[in-house]
């Protein structure tokens, strides 16, 4: 089923699917003033291969850097910064319902593999987004589609890929097509096993992803899941170089130390075209994850595990009105978050010594305006957020003497922004946004994540001025071009934080959670420039490029003062270019690379702690062998490249004095063989 309506300046009356109505309250139109690029099923495909989401984005988009704890990229623990922001300060959602853990803000892709195997679309938002259900869209957005039902040909597949560290991967996925009665399944089930780069890094794991709908005349409803269980060893302890140097596999943890999470998320969407200019869609969700990891406790001398559980409901709704040349948008989102924190001395997970409980409830609006004169398209957007966080303290131990406290704030986050068209194939934007952000749990705990230590620690609750919430005023202005053969996006930003809760660079005492602290006044700004060329039918070039300068005005070491010093993880250079080639019918080769600049690793930039700059070359080729089965090679760090993307100053007793600079480093070469087959 699907309706009509017009989608912003100079666009004529278009068809599109019932179902994308679904995301439309998050996501940006073509020639709306945001800076953000959008990927189809095809071009996911090109790039997935059932590695980490973490890896895939930052192969689509621009100005992301990702990392991975294991080296493999297959499985266990992944992440990645988007114009150097991390990932708890990203706004990630599914089908327009919010994924990130609501307390710490994060994703953990970890405990679901193969998720970007199920999806539709994807579209990436930097700087601050669209107003969006969830956390801020505070350093940008990540909006996900999950797999079309409104699809008449069944189909079926299965893939398998095998290749270094002993990673193997087995998808199968299967869609019903919709049926006479308006009918529609698709269901994908995925296991990867890896033994990682690094020693004792493995992963298990294995997900499930399920999708139904029923589609009648003018509406639809759906119904989406997915589950995943995953075990992983330990790896996210950065490495002294010296032993890098002496052992690039080296691994501070034991094989002993494997932690064990699982996740799962429902959601059942309802929309409905009222009429040819209004649209109407709800979500009622669930999402929960519970588990837990060790770290080797020096104060009781033994392996500490520390527990979680969530659960996260929610409810939204939305409405879309749409005249030629004019759109009006607004929705309301609520929901409830708990989160329990419990350590135990293993293996005695059952009788924890520490318990403490976070409630988080929000409730959020926005409203959206398109409009369009003749060449001019006007855009508006603002949203109100309203969170609640309570904390329930030490209660097995009872020693802060405070055991509940509630912190709740209020954002007003507008945008406002304009798009000319300049003819058929050229516009030019510019807008401005600002948004603010609330805390997370262990920003307000000052890097602890749950442990006798933060009895003591909850005290900071008391005053609301230990960890202020932090805002973000964001202007950007670009260019686009979109031809037949040549696509070109040049985006210009500038970025200015008050009271930013930016990364210092130093670990928490459990060395998992990074420290951050506010700092008064800080600065990102640079240029975008994303391009790809069609040369001919065979032949594809893409390059992408972020130049980017960043500023701390002020920061306090606790021993003194700092001034003008660069953001940790912040390269000033990202570039990276594709060459996609045709020489048969059934062969296609590529080949891309990838060059990063430095970064400091500790806010202080001492230049003994600096992430080294590197390029890195990957080649594959694709053979299809008939028009059922593919097989792939992909070979990565063609050029077997020794190199870092993380890293922090390795401090092993926590005296402030630390032995050194430590990295998490990436796979030399390797390789992966894919047979695909579809049905």
């Amino acid at each position: 089923m699907s309706f009509v309506y017009a989608s912003n300046a100079q666009d004529t009356l278009k068809t599109v699917q019932l179902e994308d109505v679904f995301i439309i309250g998050v996501r940006a139109g073509e020639k709306a003033p945001v800076s953000q690029n959008t990927f189809d099923r095809a071009s996911i495909e090109a790039v997935d291969l059932g590695q980490d989401a973490s890896l895939t984005l930052e192969k689509l988009s621009p100005s992301i850097l990702s990392f991975s704890d294991a080296g493999s990229g297959a499985g266990n623990y992944n992440q990645f910064r988007l114009r150097g922001i991390d990932q708890t300060r990203i706004n990630i959602t599914l089908n327009g319902v919010p994924l990130n853990d609501m307390i710490d803000q994060g994703v953990f892709f970890s405990n679901f593999v193969d998720f970007t195997s199920s999806m539709e679309s994807i579209q990436v938002q930097r700087g601050v987004g669209l107003s969006s259900n969830g956390t801020a869209s505070y350093g940008g957005s990540v909006s996900y589609e999950s797999a079309n039902l409104d699809t008449e040909m069944p189909s079926a597949g299965i893939e398998f890929s095998a290749g270094s560290f002993r990673t193997l991967r087995l998808n199968a996925e299967a869609a019903t097509g919709k049926s006479e009665n308006g009918f529609s399944t698709y269901a994908r089930v995925s296991r990867i096993t890896s033994e990682g780069y690094k020693y004792h890094s493995g992963s298990n794991a294995q997900s499930l992803f399920f999708s139904t709908g029923k589609f009648f005349d003018n509406s639809v409803l759906k119904l989406t899941a997915f589950s995943g269980k995953t075990q992983n060893d330990q790896a996210y302890l950065p490495v002294l170089l010296s032993d890098i140097e002496s052992d690039p596999r080296t691994n501070y943890f034991s094989k002993n130390d494997t932690d064990d999470f699982e996740q799962e998320f429902i959601q059942l969407q309802y929309a409905q075209t009222i009429n040819e200019e209004l649209t109407w869609n709800s979500s009622a969700y669930y999402g929960g994850a519970r588990g837990f990891f060790p770290f080797f406790d020096s104060f009781f001398n033994a392996q500490t595990l520390y527990v979680l559980s969530n659960n996260h409901y929610g409810l939204m709704s939305q409405l879309n009105w749409y005249k030629e040349g004019f759109q009006l948008s607004g929705g309301l989102h609520a929901y409830a978050f708990d989160r329990e924190n419990e350590t135990a001395i293993a293996p005695q997970i059952s009788n924890p010594y520490y318990n403490d409980r976070t409630d988080k409830d929000e409730f959020s609006a926005f409203a959206r305006i398109e409009y369009d004169i003749s060449d001019l398209t006007l855009f508006a957007d603002v949203q109100f957020r309203n969170v609640s966080m309570t904390f329930n303290a030490d209660t097995l131990l009872q020693l802060s003497g405070i055991h509940e406290y509630t912190r709740s704030e209020s954002f007003f986050n507008p945008r406002i922004g304009a798009t000319y068209s300049l003819s058929k194939s050229n516009n030019v934007y510019a807008s401005f946004g600002r948004t603010g952000r609330e805390p997370t749990r262990t920003d307000l705990l000052q890097g602890d994540f749950n442990s006798a230590i933060s009895a003591f620690n909850y005290t900071a609750f008391i005053n609301d001025n230990t960890v202020k919430s932090e805002f973000v005023n964001d202007f950007e202005v670009g260019f686009r071009h979109a031809s037949e053969k040549l696509k070109v996006n040049i985006n210009g930003f500038f970025m200015s934080f008050e009271n930013e809760i930016s990364l210092v660079g130093g670990l928490a005492q459990n060395s998992y959670v990074a420290l951050r602290q506010n700092v008064k006044n800080s600065k990102r700004s640079g240029l975008e420039f994303d391009a790809k060329f069609d040369a001919s039918d065979n032949l594809s070039l893409g390059l992408q490029a972020t130049f980017m300068n960043t500023q701390v005005d002020s920061f306090d070491t606790d021993v003194e003062i700092l001034t003008n010093v660069e953001h940790v993880f912040a390269p000033d250079l990202l570039l990276s270019q594709s060459l996609s080639w045709k020489p048969l019918k059934q062969l296609r080769i590529n080949f891309d690379t990838q060059y990063v600049g430095e970064s400091f690793m500790e806010l202080g930039n001492d230049p003994n702690f600096v992430i080294p700059s590197f390029f890195v070359a990957n080649a594959s080729m694709k053979w299809s062998i008939s028009s059922t089965v593919d097989f792939g090679l992909y070979i990565n760090n063609l050029f077997d490249e020794v190199y870092f993307t993380d890293g922090a100053p390795v401090d092993f007793d926590f005296d402030g004095s630390p032995e050194g600079p430590g990295f998490r480093i990436q796979p030399p070469r390797n390789y992966f063989l894919t047979l695909s087959m579809k049905f």
